[in-house]
């Protein structure tokens, strides 16, 4: 796996790089520009992974990976930001995000978040009908315990017409396939 973490601040990238190599993971590549970032990724072949900051230049996190993604369509991102803010723009990207200074545990996590599925979302348990639940009375040892039922109202629905429509599906045009250049992007000074 090919990791590139991209950060203006070298000793944070230094930090998380060797992090992650203590931990198992391959050596990344680090970058203190969006111009390193991209000779990095040319001189190895492309990028399995981009960990990159919001306030990297001449481009950001985001800006980099749009130019990528025509070259990279599944390239993943975990983008770096001292703005806790700058997560909603990740998120909304389909990126991972992280607060700076990050440690490496959560940026291990994070690069492992973007490979595993998402989890389901949970399913709010229905409720109980209430005539079925019966109450139970409090009182002292003598007393004689005793269910309630609770009266049910029951709605009878009415049928309701709905109107349809047909549709006609026309042909609008025909995609083309073009063919994309070997070059994944060049350095801008």
């Amino acid at each position: 796996m090919k990791l590139l973490i991209a950060d203006p601040n070298r000793e944070l990238s230094a930090s998380l790089a060797n992090w992650l190599v203590e931990n198992g993971w391959p050596q990344p590549g680090t970058a203190t520009d969006s111009n390193e970032a991209l000779e990095w990724i040319n001189a190895n072949g492309g990028v399995d992974v981009l960990v990159a900051a919001t306030d990297l230049s001449p481009k950001d996190a985001l800006t980099l990976r749009q130019l990528l993604l025509p070259h990279l369509p599944d390239l993943p991102l975990v983008m770096l930001s001292a703005n806790p803010a700058d997560a909603a723009a990740a998120m909304q990207s389909g990126c991972g995000f992280l607060v700076k200074p990050a440690d490496g545990a959560a940026l291990d996590a994070a690069i492992r978040s973007l490979f595993e599925p998402a989890a389901p979302e949970p399913v709010a348990p229905s409720p109980t009908p209430a005539a079925t639940t019966p109450r139970v009375a409090v009182a002292s040892p003598r007393a004689v315990v005793k269910a309630v039922a609770t009266p049910q109202v029951v709605a009878t629905p009415k049928a309701v017409a709905t109107p349809q429509v047909a549709a006609t599906p026309q042909v609008v045009a025909t995609p083309q396939v073009v063919a994309t250049p070997q070059v994944v992007a060049t350095p801008q000074v």
